[in-house]
């Protein structure tokens, strides 16, 4: 819970920076920040999918391998 936190946090101070820093750099300051949004859930399952491969409870590491296989489709499909 504490990695989505962060995670959120880092958001709202790079959306916050991206409204400070000049005209040129607003755009690159957007990307990190969409960048962040998305790669804070992704690494979540990850984290997840080794602890269920750890204990061994292959039916949800499963579904978190389904789970990251949508995101990859979306993201080959964009």
């Amino acid at each position: 819970m504490i990695y989505l936190r962060v995670a959120l946090v880092a958001a709202f101070v790079i959306g916050v920076l991206e409204l400070i820093l000049p005209e040129d750099t607003r755009d690159e300051a957007a990307v990190v920040m969409v960048v962040v949004f998305v790669a804070a859930p992704i690494g979540r399952i990850l984290w997840l999918m080794v602890r269920w491969v750890r204990i061994g409870d292959w039916r949800f590491a499963l579904v978190g391998a389904a789970l990251l296989a949508v995101v990859a489709t979306g993201f080959l499909a964009r």
